[in-house]
C-alpha cells in the first residue's frame, strides 16, 4: 500500500505542494472560532486531509467529503463511526 503513494508523498513532491498546503492550512485555521470550543478532528484534521487527498488523487474537490465517507464505510465499524451501513453494503 505504501508503494502506491510513495512517489506522491516523496519529499520533492511535497515540497512542490508546500505553498498549497500552507495556504489551505491558513484558510482552515482562519475559519476556526475564537474563544469557543470546536472539534479539531472534523474542522482541521479531516478537512485538510480530504482537501489534499482530492488534490493528490485528482478527485473533484467539491466531492472530497465522499472520500471521507467511503473510507469510513470501508474500514470503520458502524458502531464507532456512527454509520448505519450493513456489512454487506460496506
Amino acid at each position: 500500500q505504501r508503494a502506491a503513494v510513495q512517489s506522491v508523498v516523496a519529499p520533492r513532491n511535497l515540497a512542490s505542494m508546500e505553498d498549497l498546503i500552507r495556504e489551505r492550512i491558513a484558510t482552515i485555521l482562519d475559519k476556526l472560532p475564537v474563544n469557543e470550543s470546536f472539534d479539531w478532528v472534523s474542522n482541521v484534521s479531516i478537512e485538510l486531509t480530504s482537501q489534499m487527498l482530492a488534490t493528490i488523487f485528482d478527485f473533484p474537490y467539491e466531492d472530497r467529503h465522499k472520500l471521507v465517507y467511503w473510507s469510513e464505510m470501508a474500514t470503520g465499524a458502524p458502531e464507532l463511526s456512527g454509520g448505519t451501513a450493513l456489512p454487506e453494503e460496506r
